[in-house]
């Protein structure tokens, strides 16, 4: 048995289902099952509304390690630069999407996976369990189709 095999036989004894599995970093593995739904393929181009973090809940992440790329919007303050420093090959935007453009207000909270511009759905998150709405800001929001345009 060569050293080669012997390290290998190792590795997979000690990992166990950490060397099989397959990560998932979306909040609900809908991830995997675009996985399941696109293959392996090594190349692509997505786009996520509500990006929130460039690997924490992404729905993305998974294939941009495997080489995609995208654009990738959140309404969040901030959001470009943590996405500049981990995904520098996406497109990342500081915009809300609604129907038509305006300025709305968005609601963020001191857990931001929580953030909506639906007042009714902060009132109910504020003070659940340990969340708290935390500020309140007027925010540019653009159709889906216009900021596909500015960007193509």
């Amino acid at each position: 048995m060569t050293i080669f095999t012997r390290l290998k036989k190792l590795v997979l004894n000690v990992s166990g289902p950490l060397f099989w599995g397959t990560k998932s970093y979306s909040q609900e593995g809908e991830d995997l099952v675009l996985v399941r739904l696109f293959g392996r393929k090594k190349q692509g181009f997505y786009v996520e509304v509500g990006c929130h973090h460039p690997f924490r809940f992404s729905n993305t992440y998974l294939f941009y390690k495997r080489g995609w790329r995208g654009i990738c919007v959140d309404p969040f303050p901030g959001t470009r630069n943590s996405f500049q420093k981990w995904r520098p090959r996406d497109i990342t935007l500081e915009i809300g999407v609604s129907a038509k453009s305006a300025s709305l207000t968005y609601y963020m909270f001191n857990e931001p996976a929580l953030n909506t511009f639906d007042a009714g759905i902060a009132a109910e998150r504020d003070n659940l369990k340990d969340y708290r709405l935390i500020d309140r800001r007027a925010i540019t929001t653009q159709p889906l189709s216009s900021i596909l345009e500015t960007v193509s």
